[in-house]
C-alpha cells in the first residue's frame, strides 16, 4: 500500500473515532525550538498571515489565500497562496483566522507554497514560543505598523 493510501485510510479511521489525526500522527521533535528552526531546509518559507479564503480544489487538496502580516523567510509580498495536501496530513486553514505558516515552494514554476503535514504551522494564538525564537521579521508589507529591519 502506498503512503497516500495508507494516510487516507488512517485519516478516515481516526476521524471516525473522533481523534485529531493531524496532531496525533506527528512525531514530537524533542530538540529546543532554535535547533528545530536551524534544521529547517532553506527552501522553507515562514510567515504570519490571515487566511482570507480557503477552498477545496479536490477532496484532499485545499488552497488558501493569505494576507501576509510579516515574514521571516521566503515571502516578500502582501498576499500568498498556500496549498495543503490532506492525504499527507497537511493543515486545514479556516478563513478569518491568523496563522504562523511554515511552507515550501514545490517548484520555481509554481506561484503557491505547499504547507507540510507535521510541520510547525499553527494558529497564531498558539505560536508564542516560535515567535520569540524567530525574532524580528525580515519583511512587513507596506502600511503595517511593525517595521522590517534594514
Amino acid at each position: 500500500m502506498n503512503r497516500r493510501a495508507r494516510n487516507v485510510l488512517l485519516f478516515v479511521a481516526l476521524s471516525g473515532a473522533g481523534v485529531n489525526c493531524f496532531a496525533s500522527q506527528c512525531p514530537v521533535d524533542p530538540r529546543p525550538l532554535p535547533q528545530q528552526l536551524a534544521g529547517l531546509p532553506q527552501s522553507y518559507s515562514v510567515f504570519v498571515g490571515r487566511a482570507l479564503q480557503a477552498k477545496p480544489l479536490s477532496k484532499w487538496l485545499h488552497e488558501t489565500e493569505f494576507a501576509v502580516a510579516k515574514s521571516w523567510r521566503g515571502v516578500r509580498s502582501p498576499r500568498i497562496t498556500v496549498r495543503s495536501d490532506l492525504s499527507v496530513l497537511g493543515p486545514v486553514f479556516e478563513a478569518g483566522q491568523d496563522y504562523l505558516v511554515f511552507a515550501y515552494r514545490i517548484s520555481s514554476s509554481h506561484s503557491w507554497l505547499e504547507a507540510v503535514g507535521c510541520a510547525t504551522t499553527s494558529r497564531l494564538s498558539e505560536a508564542g514560543p516560535w515567535l520569540t525564537v524567530l525574532g524580528k521579521p525580515r519583511y512587513v508589507p507596506p502600511g503595517r505598523v511593525e517595521s522590517a529591519p534594514k
